[in-house]
């Protein structure tokens, strides 16, 4: 990540919501790939992968992140395309990393923190 004064880049990002693959795969052509105006998006094309049988694909499913509220119609909708997914043949993984979440939220507390503060004089990162 490339630092400007002046110029904020989050290391956070929210991705598209949709209806369904159709309207995703829209929306990751749309915002893919470079424009010739923002100089943080890398000149990297977005090529088509092969289609390939259901059953050779894998999808990780986490109907909850720790640290996180998630609505209850959230929750049953992804439960739900997982099902319908795993009906299909798609191998599903019903689980999360095993990792510290709540260090891992620290973590990135601590640098959003010190990439906001960079404008801040008065800005301070927690003791370690």
């Amino acid at each position: 990540m490339r630092a400007f004064p002046g110029r904020f880049v989050s290391p956070s990002t929210i991705g598209p919501l949709s209806r369904d693959l159709d309207d995703l795969r829209l929306a990751l052509e749309v915002v893919s790939g470079p424009d010739g105006r923002d100089g943080d998006v890398a000149p990297v094309p977005l090529d088509t992968p092969p289609e390939r049988p259901l059953s050779e694909l894998r999808l990780a499913v986490a109907p909850t992140v720790p640290g996180a509220d998630v609505t209850d119609d959230v929750r049953e909708r992804i439960t739900r395309i997982a099902d319908s997914a795993e009906g299909s043949g798609v191998r599903v993984d019903r689980t999360l990393p095993n990792v510290d979440w709540e260090a891992q939220q620290a973590l990135f507390a601590d640098l959003f923190t010190a990439l906001t503060g960079v404008a801040d004089p008065a800005a301070s990162l927690r003791d370690e």
